[in-house]
């Protein structure tokens, strides 16, 4: 932070250009990081310390007219052959199994469960759910029948060559099968025999306390076992049914299966009071526990204890997802940790009762998410809205005192720059934490600008400033590129998406050899091509060029602080802001103010 002289008063001008330190709700508005911000949603972290509006999300298929009243997990099977998303759709009543390919129409199964939620785990070519309801069952992509001598349990997770469910009964106890083979396997069978299945049996944790099994997860070849007040991992001997079983913890838990992630080398759950890793060693040498939400705390003191059993996470994009219950009895918001960044993002429409990452036939990774009251399933980091509902995306800064709290400062003006933008976005100018002074609107009818100035340059990513063109057959776009259809409608577009494995592509895609139908809104695929509708803009209307160039609102006030705040449902990134102003003298103290 830079010191300002108190003895005199000269022209001065902070340049702020690292917005991506997350969300802290935590401490104050001037207390937190430069690069931190008190309060924002559905952004993301953008580029080299970036930040702008979150990508959207879209519906794949469509909920079967019967059974339309909520997703009760969500899995995938996956086999040198076949590639199957799968969810458990319910009626209301009964649960049955859908399945779809690479995002295509659902097919139904004609057997049904209780309706509860469900959880799976793939072992070998088949795919075990279990609900602590009803008898455990494996689906081999055609029929989902009960085990072989299975039982009932929840939470199926496969660990050395075994099933494990937490007993439905005792749920202190955990219970494992017999082996997999490629032969004569005892897989999903837990009935003990001294002759054909000797590695089926049972463990009980802290047998007699009351406390239960609230959820299982592998990680560094062992098994995590986790109660609400402590952890514990199970490891093999040489005995088939003998564990080693280790004390992780006794200070923290879990509070549900669901959250149970793997974070790179790491594993991320949710606790009572928090978000908490295990590990964060070099190597995984020791176990640690340590809590990683403490800036975003508000969000669990806001949660019950029925809440907290529905929280849902996923890792996907180098974030930890967790979705939770904000304003309903089911999970409608999500925050995300990045760890690149080491911050928070706190999103909102999110409903989600299960989320997992699906890979395609193609090998393509995607983070997948089921609505909890209608079965509808979305694919995240799609599109520009969220299922057709616009995106309101707020930013608020810290509230910079420039270091000298106690000297009032002279501010005249503000100046941001966006890196890209598409859409309008409103910009606020707050002096002294809650007063709203001067605002603005910056406008765009044409996208550019790309993945961060200093890696891609400042144009549109892929060459090109605008490129007014009449839309061609098989012609190769890049990303943020601009067509007109070959028939005039008053609207342009631009490349959103280009298939690869990267959202937009560097090196282009083709597009296809029929012009597509384009919409008035909304998206539209083009062979390798995805077009975005922008702004109603003729093709003998002049682009407004915001990108890359300065924007200066004049707000004057003799103050303390200065906090900026940007709204918008377009699509927009910051990349930096400069401030101008004048410290006055130390005893040019405000009269009112003085004791």
């Amino acid at each position: 932070m830079a010191q300002f002289s108190t003895t005199k008063a000269p022209l001065q001008k902070v340049y702020r250009d690292s917005f991506a330190g997350g969300v802290n709700s935590y401490l104050g508005v001037r207390q937190i990081k430069d690069e931190e911000s008190p309060d924002m949603t559905n952004c993301d972290f953008i580029g080299k310390g970036g930040i702008g509006n979150r990508i959207g999300y879209t519906e794949i298929g469509s909920p079967s007219a019967n059974y339309a009243s909520g997703i009760k997990g969500l899995g995938q099977l996956k086999t040198s052959s076949t590639s199957k998303l799968i969810k458990f759709t319910s009626d209301g009543s009964k649960v049955i199994l859908e399945h779809s390919t690479d995002g295509g129409a659902w097919t139904q199964t004609a057997q049904s469960a209780n309706n509860v939620n469900m959880d799976v785990i793939q072992a070998g070519s088949k795919l075990f759910t279990g609900n602590g309801v009803n008898l455990m069952r494996e689906w081999d992509g055609t029929n989902w029948a009960d085990t072989t001598n299975g039982t009932i349990g929840k939470y199926p997770t496969y660990y050395n060559k075994q099933l494990w469910v937490v007993d439905e009964t005792n749920a202190d106890t955990l219970n494992f099968s017999g082996l997999y083979a490629t032969a004569s396997s005892k897989l999903g069978d837990f009935t003990y025999h001294s002759a054909t299945n000797t590695a089926a049996g049972t463990a009980t944790f802290k047998p007699g306390s009351g406390q239960e099994i609230t959820g299982l997860k592998v990680f560094k070849d062992a098994l995590y076992v986790f109660l609400r007040d402590s952890i514990y991992k199970a490891e093999p001997t040489t005995t088939p049914n003998v564990f080693t079983i280790t004390q992780v913890t006794n200070s923290v838990g879990c509070v549900s299966h669901r959250s149970i992630c793997q974070v790179e080398e790491d594993l991320y759950f949710a606790s009572d009071d928090g978000i908490y890793a295990l590990g964060e060693v070099q190597n995984y040498v020791s176990v640690r526990t340590t809590n990683k939400s403490a800036k975003i705390q508000q969000v669990f003191n806001n949660l019950t204890a029925a809440k907290k059993k529905l929280l849902v996470g996923e890792y996907y994009n180098f974030k930890y997802h967790l979705f939770y219950s904000l304003n309903s009895d089911n999970n409608d918001s999500c925050v995300a940790y990045d760890i690149r960044y080491g911050g928070w993002v706190d999103w909102r429409n999110m409903p989600a009762n299960d989320a997992t990452v699906y890979e395609d036939s193609t090998g393509d990774k995607q983070l997948y998410f089921g609505h909890p009251t209608n079965s509808e399933v979305y694919k995240m980091y799609t599109g520009n809205n969220d299922n057709g509902f616009d995106i309101t995306s707020t930013w608020y800064s810290k509230s910079f005192d420039e270091g000298i709290p106690d000297i009032t400062k002279i501010y005249f003006d503000h100046t941001f720059t966006f890196g890209s933008l598409n859409g309008t976005a409103n910009i606020a100018v707050i002096f002294n934490d809650n007063e709203i002074t001067g605002s603005g609107d910056a406008s765009q009818t044409s996208p550019q600008g790309g993945f961060g100035r200093d890696a891609f340059g400042s144009i549109s990513f892929g060459g090109g400033s605008y490129e007014d063109a009449v839309w061609a057959s098989s012609h190769t776009y890049k990303g943020g590129q601009v067509v007109f259809p070959t028939v005039d409608n008053n609207y342009s577009y631009y490349v959103s998406g280009v298939s690869s494995s990267f959202s937009i592509s560097a090196y282009g895609g083709a597009s296809g050899t029929t012009e597509p139908t384009w919409p008035t809104s909304g998206t539209v695929t083009d062979n390798k091509i995805t077009w975005t509708t922008m702004t109603e803009r003729s093709r003998n209307t002049s682009p407004i060029i915001n990108v890359g160039l300065p924007l200066r609102i004049r707000a004057k006030g003799q103050k303390f602080a200065v906090q900026y705040r940007i709204t918008s449902t377009g699509s927009w990134r910051l990349d930096n802001i400069s401030t101008t102003f004048i410290p006055l003298d130390h005893y040019k103290f405000p009269s009112n103010l003085k004791l």
